[in-house]
């Protein structure tokens, strides 16, 4: 699956970022989570997020022994 594929023609997409199995898509107008679940990875979990619904962001870098940052929205 492509970023494109979870995007609309009037939402075109800015950036993408991909971990192991999940990613995130970023359009003009909103933020695409998408979850793979299960052990084949067939089952995923979409959740759109529009810009203008979001009230407040935390952001956690990186430690020295915590290798992962996160983002809450």
């Amino acid at each position: 699956m492509t970023c494109t594929d979870c995007c609309s023609k009037t939402s075109a997409p800015t950036g993408a970022f991909r971990g192991i199995r999940d990613f995130v898509a970023l359009t003009v107008k909103r933020i695409i989570a998408v979850n793979v679940q299960g052990i084949a990875g067939k089952m995923r979990d979409y959740t759109s997020l529009p810009y203008t619904k979001i009230q407040s962001f935390s952001v956690e870098t990186a430690g020295t022994f915590d290798l992962d940052a996160e983002l809450d929205l």
